[in-house]
């Protein structure tokens, strides 16, 4: 009962999501997708965790995103079936089981070509700080990461969370702005090529979201973030 339960939320989520994606109204800044797509290049999207359901709008059908293997995952599944997103089961939590595999699938799908989408500051933040899975991801499948994000103009925020998740109000506008694609570097480390990352995440976030920038997690005055930044620069 409680599972039945479970799935009609999430169809019901599901039906919600899709009259939105489609009352709202969507631009796009300095997309790369079309260049990627012609080189034949895996795209590997990343975005902040609170704009999951904003950028997951936008995604090319087909694309591939991890989903937790819990009871809010599998309310998800149901939306992103709708959406023509492919939904991979597992978790990038540190012990949290099927990680690896989901991992190792997301791979496989970039290799065909498809889009991979996926919260780089989660599954537990800190707010916009990048773990080092995109970067594994984007080297194992060479890929390109494209960090983006999307803003709408009106929208709700879920405050108390950890991520102050947002969700766009219906027949809104919403701006979706993209930094230049990150390629990983022969001999890179993970952590040196997350620091780009959250280097180009930050950017684009205090850019074009400010009011929300302030609540990334700051740690740009710390010895270790600086010394990091003046690795990549």
């Amino acid at each position: 009962m409680k599972l039945l339960g479970v799935k009609l939320a999430g169809w019901l989520l599901g039906i919600f999501v899709l009259l939105l994606r489609v009352s709202c109204r969507h631009r796009f800044h300095n997309d790369p997708r079309p260049a990627l797509t012609k080189s034949k290049t895996p795209q590997i999207f990343g975005t902040l965790h609170a704009m999951q359901l904003t950028c997951s709008m936008a995604a090319d059908r087909g694309s591939g995103t991890m989903v937790s293997r819990s009871i809010d995952g599998e309310i998800l599944i149901p939306g992103l079936k709708l959406g023509g997103i492919v939904p991979i089961r597992g978790s990038s939590g540190r012990h949290a089981k099927g990680g690896a595999m989901a991992l190792h699938r997301l791979i496989r799908h970039a290799k065909t070509g498809k889009s991979v989408i996926l919260a780089i500051d989660g599954p537990r933040g800190p707010r916009g700080v990048v773990q080092k899975g995109i970067g594994l991801l984007a080297e194992k499948s060479a890929g390109a990461i494209v960090i983006a994000v999307g803003v709408p103009k009106r929208r709700w925020i879920l405050s108390k969370t950890w991520d102050r998740t947002q969700i766009p109000q219906p027949f809104t506008r919403i701006d979706y702005y993209f930094a230049e694609p990150i390629v990983p570097r022969s001999g890179e480390s993970l952590e040196r090529l997350a620091t780009r990352v959250e280097i180009a995440l930050h950017s684009l976030v205090n850019e074009h979201d400010p009011t929300e920038a302030k609540y990334l997690f700051d740690r740009s005055k710390t010895d270790k973030w600086e010394h990091r930044r003046r690795k990549v620069a």
